[in-house]
């Protein structure tokens, strides 16, 4: 069992397909603007890094995997080859 002391690493837990990043300009505190002109609030808010500067993803189709796939982490978005993923699916 993982604990908030105990958490897997360098492995690929889910697969998602990103479909739009979008930048954040603006941050006063209770509620973040992004450059598309939606507003971010609330528990989004708490729980999310809404730094200037920084980017939100929105992604779709996300997959948790029934097998981790043993990976070296990287900084940053990164493909894993699709046909390796496709065996860890249901």
């Amino acid at each position: 069992m993982y604990t908030s002391d105990h958490l897997p690493a360098g492995l690929i837990i889910s697969i998602c397909m990103l479909e739009n990043c979008i930048g954040i300009v603006e941050h006063n505190g209770t509620f973040a603007v992004l450059e598309d002109g939606r507003t971010v609030s609330g528990n989004e808010l708490f729980l999310g890094d809404y730094t200037v500067g920084g980017y939100v993803l929105e992604v779709q189709e996300m997959k948790v995997l029934k097998d981790y796939i043993p990976a070296k982490g990287r900084l940053g978005l990164w493909e894993y080859p699709g046909d390796m993923v496709l065996s860890y699916l249901n």
